[in-house]
């Protein structure tokens, strides 16, 4: 089943002037923009029950990189998706948190 709100989420967020309302707050923040899963493959022999298992994968590959690079910088706040994609963005962080000594 097709999941378009997961999608669309990051673009009704900038809709919703969200990043303004949080400026207006005194909080700085920058929006790095939509990202789009790497591709991926996957062992066939993985349950069948699985949904899109080399999605999942993709994703997460895309979300860990932009998390490693973003707390460069600061603390990124992922907006949109489903939970799966904590995978990559809490891997990132830890990926770079243990580059740090942390």
């Amino acid at each position: 089943k097709d999941r378009r709100g997961c999608l669309m989420g990051p673009d009704a967020y900038r809709t919703a002037g969200l990043a303004e309302a949080l400026g207006d707050l005194g909080h700085g923040l920058r929006d790095l923009g939509n990202l789009c899963p790497a591709p991926a493959t996957v062992d066939p022999a993985l349950p069948a029950h699985l949904h899109a298992p080399a999605e999942t994968a993709g994703w997460t590959a895309t979300l860990m990189q932009a998390a490693e690079e973003a707390m460069q910088e600061g603390l990124p706040i992922f907006l949109g998706g489903d939970h799966s994609l904590s995978l990559g963005s809490v891997a990132g962080v830890a990926n770079h948190a243990a580059a740090m000594g942390r």
